[in-house]
């Protein structure tokens, strides 16, 4: 029976060093060969983040960026091709940008491989280490008439402070809960994509373009914006490492990004050569 496995990457592929322990990739690489599984990566990162591990990891799968903004399709090594695309429309930009200066919050803004800021302060060299990429610095004019343009950016990315990130989130749900996919990818990183943009529609997409129903999916994920993912596939796996609101919602809580939590769930689900 075909079978989806959608894994995230920060906190739950990737260690601390964001690197993908040796046993996580054995159980990838062996799952994979026993055909009719495909293991698709799933994150908040841009493509330019995530084509790495996609190729190391030996995948000919699709690869769900920006929380499911969106989806490339990468059957051959190191090609990948848009399947699908979804933004944030160029009207909300403005208000965005001026509440997350009202809360000293460092914005970011997304489009397919393109990564744009206004600022280039300690979080955004952060986030450039913990990617591996590089952000292009440009005055907030010069933002404002580029949009238009490109429909708009696929995500923001705010950051900040746990306690100002936690109080623009409950701003922005409030005013544009309805509207927009608001989700905090850790304590100091609040997402903003499209309100079509999540994980889980990212799985819903994917699992009807392969012809297949819930109970052919995996999930494996570690914070709140893995939670939709984990309830909805047939089984939800929450990291040890993931918060305990995010583990009552699992069907099954495996070992901690640190310790080959992806293996050790893996080689359980999928011992030796039989499918679970």
């Amino acid at each position: 029976m075909d079978t989806l496995i959608f894994i995230d990457m920060d906190g739950t592929l990737l260690n601390e060093a964001h690197q993908i322990l040796p046993g996580s990739q054995a159980a990838i690489r062996r799952i994979t060969a026993m055909g009719g599984i495909r293991v698709i990566l799933s994150s908040a990162r841009p493509p330019r983040a995530m084509e790495k591990y996609h190729v190391q990891l030996g995948l000919r799968s699709p690869l769900i960026c920006y929380n499911g903004a969106l989806i490339l399709h990468g059957d051959y090594p190191e090609r990948f091709d848009i399947l699908r695309s979804a933004a944030i429309a160029p009207g909300y930009l403005d208000t965005i940008t001026e509440q997350a200066a009202q809360y000293g919050l460092t914005a970011s803004y997304y489009h397919l491989n393109d990564w744009y800021v206004h600022t280039h302060d300690q979080w955004i060299l952060q986030e450039e280490v913990i990617t591996g990429t590089k952000a292009t610095l440009q005055e907030k004019s010069w933002l404002g008439s580029l949009w238009p343009e490109l429909d708009g950016p696929n995500k923001i990315l705010l950051m900040g402070k746990p306690s100002d990130i936690t109080a623009a989130e409950m701003e922005l749900k409030g005013r544009w809960g309805k509207d927009l996919s608001i989700y905090k990818s850790k304590d100091t990183y609040l997402e903003i994509m499209n309100p079509s943009a999540s994980k889980k529609t990212a799985m819903e997409w994917l699992q009807h373009q392969y012809g297949l129903s819930p109970s052919n999916l995996i999930a494996i994920g570690d914070h709140f914006n893995d939670v939709e993912m984990l309830r909805y596939a047939g089984l939800g796996i929450a990291m040890g490492n993931a918060p305990e609101a995010v583990k009552a919602q699992a069907d099954f809580v495996t070992l901690d990004h640190n310790a080959e939590g992806i293996a050790f769930a893996l080689d359980k689900f999928f011992p030796g050569s039989a499918l679970p």
